[in-house]
C-alpha cells in the first residue's frame, strides 16, 4: 500500500504528465512493485466514477439508483481497470514495447485519476448549475480533447513509439473500454 506522500508525489507527477512534461513519469515507482502501488490510484478514482455513475442514472427515469446498482457499476470499474492491464500485457508484444509495459501502466494508472477528476469536475458543475448548456456542452468537448491529448502523450511517452502508434494505442485502449462496459455496466 502507498503512502499518502508517494501518493502525493505519484499524482504531482500525473499532473506534470499533464502538462506535456515526461519528467512526470519519474514520479511513479518503476517496475512490479510500481504496479501494484499505482493500482491503488483506482481505488482514489473510484468516489468520483460512482458519483457520476449516480448522476448518469438520475438522468434516466428508466433506471433506479441503488445499492446493487452502485456495487455492480464499482465492479465494472475495477474489471476494466485490471483487464485494461491484462489486455496490454499482449497487446504491447504486437508494437514490440512489452518491455516497457510497466513503465507504461504505471503512467497510465496513475494519469488516470487526474482524468476522472476533471470529468467528475465538470458533471458536478453540471449538476449543480453553474455551467448553463451551452457552457457545459463546451466544456465536455474541452475535457474530451484534453483527455485524448493526455492519453496519447502518455502512450507516447511511456511507451517510446511515434505519434502513430500512440494514436493507435488510444484507439485501442478506448474500444477496450468501451466494449468491456458496454457489455458489463447495467447503466450504459
Amino acid at each position: 500500500m502507498p503512502t499518502l506522500g508517494e501518493i502525493l508525489y505519484a499524482l504531482h507527477g500525473a499532473l506534470r504528465v499533464f502538462r506535456g512534461d515526461a519528467g512526470g513519469f519519474a514520479c511513479f515507482r518503476p517496475g512490479v512493485e510500481g504496479f501494484w502501488v499505482a493500482a491503488w490510484a483506482a481505488l482514489i478514482s473510484l468516489p468520483a466514477h460512482l458519483v457520476m455513475v449516480g448522476v448518469q442514472i438520475t438522468h434516466n427515469p428508466a433506471l433506479e439508483l441503488g445499492l446493487g446498482v452502485l456495487l455492480v457499476e464499482a465492479l465494472v470499474f475495477v474489471i476494466v481497470w485490471f483487464g485494461y492491464a491484462f489486455a496490454a500485457h499482449f497487446a504491447l508484444a504486437l508494437i514490440a514495447r512489452e518491455d516497457r509495459y510497466f513503465d507504461y501502466m504505471n503512467a497510465v494508472f496513475w494519469t488516470a485519476v487526474p482524468q476522472i477528476y476533471l470529468q467528475f469536475i465538470v458533471a458536478m458543475l453540471d449538476v449543480v448549475g453553474l455551467l448553463p448548456g451551452p457552457l457545459t456542452g463546451l466544456a465536455t468537448i474541452g475535457v474530451v480533447v484534453a483527455v485524448l491529448w493526455y492519453r496519447w502523450f502518455v502512450a507516447k511517452a511511456a511507451l517510446d513509439v511515434t505519434s502513430g502508434t500512440a494514436v493507435l494505442v488510444v484507439i485501442a485502449t478506448l474500444v477496450f473500454e468501451f466494449v468491456l462496459t458496454a457489455l458489463l455496466s447495467p447503466v450504459i
